[in-house]
């Protein structure tokens, strides 16, 4: 359970995994470990973290990201999915509101712009949508504004264009891959 714990698995879940591992048959032992640390996350370079205990929407949008890596690395030399786990706070333009992305997607342009693209994105349950109809509304401004501003430029690191990403949901997959793309274009 130790080391468990030290990769990022918090130690209930730990437990309880253990738990049902030891009433299995040692094939489907491995199959569930293997299978267990597929989808925390362990099998991806892309993705910063170690592990991932999200919930169905968060899982889902990491397994997308991993169907669309070999199309979206067409054009990007480096990419990296980050799971904000409460490190910073957006604020809404109009009434100051903020709220914490749940992933940031880093792209770095492999077609000589020395581009970095930093997008926010935001699962979201349907139950959700319209409660946070306004983080929606923030993440399309802030793309608004990007796309008709001149990327930042940080020293002779490059330059960037900071993006939001409409809300991801099962349900609007293919909606949700076409304005990403349109985004990185």
């Amino acid at each position: 359970i130790l080391s468990m714990v030290e990769h990022g698995i918090k130690e209930d879940q730990a437990k309880d995994y253990l738990e049902k591992a030891l009433n299995m048959k040692p094939n489907e032992t491995i199959q569930t470990i293997l299978s267990y640390l597929e989808k925390a996350g362990f099998d991806k370079d892309w993705y910063v973290f170690d592990s991932h205990y999200g919930n169905t929407y968060e899982n889902e949008l990491v397994d997308l990201i991993g169907r669309e890596i070999g199309t979206i690395g067409k054009n990007f030399k480096e990419i990296y999915l980050v799971r904000n786990e409460r490190q910073f706070k957006i604020y809404n333009f109009s009434d100051g509101r903020g709220f914490e992305p749940d992933y940031l997607l880093f792209l770095v342009d492999k077609r000589g712009k020395n581009m970095t693209y930093q997008l926010f994105v935001e699962p979201k349950g349907p139950h959700l949508v319209a409660y946070d109809a306004w983080k929606n509304e923030m993440l399309e401004e802030i793309t608004k504004i990007s796309v008709k501003a001149k990327p930042l430029s940080i020293g002779k690191s490059g330059s960037y264009k900071v993006l939001g990403l409409p809300f991801y949901m099962p349900e609007n997959e293919n909606e949700f891959l076409d304005k990403l793309k349109k985004t990185i274009a």
